[in-house]
């Protein structure tokens, strides 16, 4: 299946872009990562999308991954803290991949209604990943703080997601259809 390495490739672009891409006002940031990360899992046999989950958790992970300096230890030495370590986004793009997985069937319809609950749902996990991604800042530094401006960040990652991921998922599809991937199949039998 020539489309499973072009994904591959598309994750990592997407990353790439996801970087240089601007904050929106409020220091709302755009994740193409989660987005790729939810088409694969309705798109795709549940395989591919573990491994897609993998691939964008560990590109994601190994640039987040948070290594603090200027703790010492009980002989004075200084320590290497990890706040943020790799696996984590791994372990939770895997979990809500397996649960938007769970919509495969009604997706492969190719209904547009499916669009509408899929890019919802997308939404709703991305800012899932950006709200863990905060608890676990605050657990690893031990003290929770909440502040408006973080609930504008959590939220506004989660619209962001769920406004762009309709022509992102329409844009995978025609690329799924170029490379001989069929997304909708029981469509395209005429079921």
């Amino acid at each position: 299946m020539f489309f499973f390495p072009v994904l591959l490739v598309v994750v990592f672009a997407g990353f790439v872009v996801q970087q240089f891409l601007p904050p929106l006002p409020g220091d709302v940031r755009i994740y193409l990562l989660p987005l790729l990360v939810f088409y694969s899992a309705v798109a795709t046999p549940f395989w591919m999308m573990l491994i897609v989950a993998a691939v964008a958790g560990l590109i994601l992970d190994a640039f987040q991954a948070q290594v603090m300096t200027g703790v010492l230890g009980p002989d004075g030495t200084p320590l290497l803290s990890v706040e943020i370590v790799v696996g984590w986004s791994i372990l939770l793009n895997a979990i809500l991949g397996a649960i938007m997985s769970g919509f495969r069937p009604v997706f492969i319809r190719g209904r547009w209604d499916v669009y509408v609950l899929v890019s919802f749902l997308a939404g709703v996990f991305t800012s899932v990943v950006v709200a863990v991604e905060f608890i676990i800042i605050c657990f690893r530094r031990g003290g929770f703080f909440y502040t408006r401006d973080i609930g504008l960040r959590v939220a506004g990652s989660g619209l962001v997601a769920f406004a762009i991921a309709p022509a992102l998922f329409v844009c995978l599809n025609i690329l799924a259809r170029l490379c001989h991937y069929e997304p909708h199949p029981e469509r395209a039998d005429g079921r």
